[in-house]
C-alpha cells in the first residue's frame, strides 16, 4: 500500500447525477428509503433494502484505475490483466460485521462518497479461505464487510448525512489519508508487518495486514517475484561496481564505458521497480533501501540519491 492523492476536482460526475423524474440524487433517495423505516427497523441491517447503482458506473471505474494506476489500494497487486477491479467501499455501505458476529447498520448513505471508493482486487476485498503465511493456517480473511473501530461505531440516524466523520476512529489505514509506509514493514521473504503506530494509538498496520489479508500465501509469492528481482539486480550491480573498482587501470577505456553504461542500466532498472505504477512499489522501496545499506551500495550514488528523494 502507498499514499495515493486524491485531487478535490477528480469526483466522477456519475456520483452526483440527478434522476429525471425528480431531480433527486442516488444519495438523497438512500437517505429517503432509509428515513421511511420505523426505529427498530433502522437498527436491523436485514431491513434496509437499496438497489445501489452509481458506484457501479464505468466512469467511477476508470477514475480510480487513473488514480490508483491500475492497482488495488490494499495490496498494490496488478489487477488489470487478470481479474476485473471490485469497486470497494472502505467503510461498508450494507453491513458491519463485528468480531462478536454481531452485525450493524452500514455506512449507507456514503456508497456514493468519492473518498469511501477504493479500487480493490477480489483476495482484498471478498471473504474467502486462504492460507497466511505468518499465521500458518487457513482460515476466511478478506476485508468483506469488517470495519475495525476504537471506541464506537457510528449509528446512523434520520440525518446520517450530518453525522461527524471525524468522530469516529478507524483503525484501518486508508491509503489517501495515511502514510502507509510508516505503519508496515516488508521482508525479504515477501512478508509484511506492523511497525506499531508511531502515534501511540491503535495498531493501524497491524488490523489492515489482517482485514486486507495481506499475507496471504499468493499474494506473499507475487512479492517474492519482485524481491528475487531486486536481489539480482543489486548483485549484478555489486559486481559492476568491483569491476570498476579493481580493474579501472588495467582495462581498455572503451571497455570502462561499456561498463558504466552497463551500470547506469541495471541502477535505472532497479529505481524503476519503485515507480509507483509498478505492483508492490512500497515493498521494492524498502527492500532496495535495505540493501543499499546493507552490502555497500552506498558507492553507486545514485541508486542513494534515487531512494532518497
Amino acid at each position: 500500500m502507498i499514499k495515493v492523492e486524491r485531487p478535490r476536482d477528480s469526483k466522477p460526475s456519475a456520483l452526483d447525477s440527478v434522476r429525471r423524474t425528480d431531480g433527486t440524487t442516488e444519495k438523497q433517495r438512500a437517505i429517503r428509503a432509509y428515513e421511511k423505516l420505523g426505529n427498530a427497523d433502522q437498527l436491523d441491517p436485514k431491513k434496509y433494502k437499496f438497489d445501489f447503482k452509481a458506484y457501479r458506473k464505468q466512469e467511477v471505474k476508470d477514475k480510480l484505475a487513473e488514480l490508483f494506476k491500475g492497482k488495488c489500494a490494499y495490496c498494490e497487486s496488478s489487477y488489470s490483466g487478470t481479474q476485473p477491479m471490485d469497486v470497494e467501499h472502505w467503510r461498508p455501505k450494507g453491513e458491519v460485521h463485528l468480531e462478536s458476529g454481531d452485525k450493524l447498520q452500514g455506512y449507507f448513505w456514503l456508497a456514493s462518497d468519492w473518498d469511501n471508493l477504493l479500487p480493490s482486487c477480489i483476495d482484498c476485498n471478498r471473504s474467502r479461505k486462504q492460507w497466511d503465511v505468518l499465521e500458518e493456517r487457513t482460515f476466511n480473511v478478506g476485508k468483506a464487510n469488517q470495519f475495525p473501530v476504537e471506541g464506537t461505531h457510528l449509528v446512523a440516524t434520520n440525518s446520517p448525512h450530518l453525522l461527524r466523520l471525524d468522530d469516529e476512529s478507524p483503525v484501518l489505514l486508508h491509503p489517501c489519508k495515511d502514510e502507509p509506509a510508516q505503519y508496515l514493514k516488508f521482508g525479504i521473504s515477501g512478508e509484511v508487518r506492523s511497525r506499531g503506530n508511531p502515534d501511540g494509538g491503535p495498531d493501524k498496520g497491524f488490523a489492515s495486514i489482517s482485514v486486507y489479508a495481506l499475507n496471504r500465501s499468493g499474494l506473499v509469492m507475487d512479492r517474492l517475484e519482485v524481491v528475487c528481482l531486486i536481489q539480482q539486480r543489486v548483485y549484478t550491480i555489486r559486481a559492476l561496481i568491483n569491476i570498476l573498482d579493481q580493474f579501472q587501470d588495467h582495462i581498455p577505456e572503451e571497455v570502462y564505458g561499456i561498463v558504466e553504461d552497463l551500470l547506469g542500466h541495471e541502477m535505472t532498472a532497479l529505481l524503476a521497480l519503485q515507480g509507483a505504477e509498478r505492483p508492490f512499489s512500497e515493498l521494492a522501496r524498502q527492500i532496495i533501501e535495505h540493501y543499499a545499506h546493507e552490502i555497500g551500495l552506498e558507492e553507486a550514488s545514485p541508486i542513494i540519491d534515487g531512494i532518497d528523494e
